[in-house]
């Protein structure tokens, strides 16, 4: 793999307490359509009850000509959880370029608390970029709270144009 960019820093927070923050990272390219990203954090809070906290990211991208695909994974611990003891949470979303004018689209979220439990939602959609710079997507989506076992359906319609060069904007 070809390393685009790496970063190793440490930086010294002074206040109430002194915190040290410690973080490394890289993206990469693995092939010709493929990057990833892995992040870790580790955070010392040198209170006094001292405090610790540890980040460990990854995430993949895969964009060919009509396939897409964009994975995020994040494990939190101690003072990156927010106060909670551990956190999991992770984010893939496929699009697929079905013709010039539509696209099918697929996602998977899930997060899991050591206080809430596991919860997590699948959602599919279809855009149709009907204008220059334009489209409208309409989504479904079902929630899933495995802790207590209850099921919710929800449905997003938006629209979204291009304003600027990577900007747009978004209603729904």
């Amino acid at each position: 793999p070809e390393v685009i960019t790496a970063q190793i820093t440490n930086d010294l927070r002074f206040g109430t307490t002194i915190k040290n923050v410690y973080f490394a990272g890289a993206t990469f390219q693995l092939e010709e359509n493929v990057y990833g990203n892995t992040t870790v954090d580790y955070i010392y809070d040198g209170s006094s009850v001292p405090k610790h906290g540890f980040k460990f990211a990854v995430a993949f991208a895969y964009r060919g000509d009509r396939l897409s695909i964009l994975s995020n994974q994040t494990a939190r611990l101690g003072l990156y959880a927010e106060g909670k003891t551990s956190e999991l949470t992770g984010d893939t979303r496929v699009n697929y370029l079905l013709d010039e004018t539509w696209s099918f689209r697929a996602g998977y979220l899930y997060d899991s608390r050591s206080e809430l439990g596991f919860r997590d939602m699948t959602s599919l959609g279809i855009t149709g970029n009907f204008w220059e710079g334009g489209s409208v997507t309409a989504y479904g989506r079902l929630f899933h709270d495995w802790q207590d076992g209850s099921f919710n359906v929800g449905a997003t319609l938006e629209a979204s144009q291009q304003i600027a060069c990577g900007v747009h904007g978004v209603a729904g």
